[in-house]
């Protein structure tokens, strides 16, 4: 299942930067060599971009430098939305499809992320995704 995702697709290193800019929020840049918290301003070494805040995340990434960059995005509204469709009631209910976790960046800062949990034919319980949800 994979409800959480309201957009996803491939783009051009070219057209990166134009698919990117169709977001705001906080932002995570990770390069081939460095990690930066500010829009991209150099794509040719960026191997994925986070965009991020309460309610979703843009997260733009590519396999090696140079190939094209894969993007989804993810809503947690649309994502409400779209429970209220399940039929189970427990799988309806966000606080079953979704943990919040936080870790250490530093001594002095930690990040919120949320997972999203995904249950197989067996019923056995996975995390699919996860994507930032703020740095404090």
């Amino acid at each position: 299942m994979t409800e959480y995702i309201s957009d996803y697709g491939i783009v051009t290193a070219e057209n990166a930067l134009e698919t990117a800019r169709n977001y705001s929020g906080n932002v995570c840049a990770v390069y081939s060599d460095r990690f930066e918290e500010k829009f991209p301003d150099d794509f040719s070494h960026l191997t994925e971009l986070r965009i991020f805040n309460e309610d979703g995340e843009f997260k733009l990434f590519r396999f090696d430098l140079g190939s094209p960059f894969h993007y989804r995005y993810i809503s947690d509204e649309k994502f409400r939305e779209s429970l209220e469709n399940e039929q189970d009631d427990f799988l309806k209910d966000m606080n079953n499809r979704v943990f919040d976790e936080i870790q250490l960046i530093t001594d002095e800062r930690k990040i919120v992320v949320r997972n999203y949990l995904d249950y197989d034919v067996n019923g056995r319980l996975s995390v699919s995704d996860f994507r930032i949800v703020k740095i404090i």
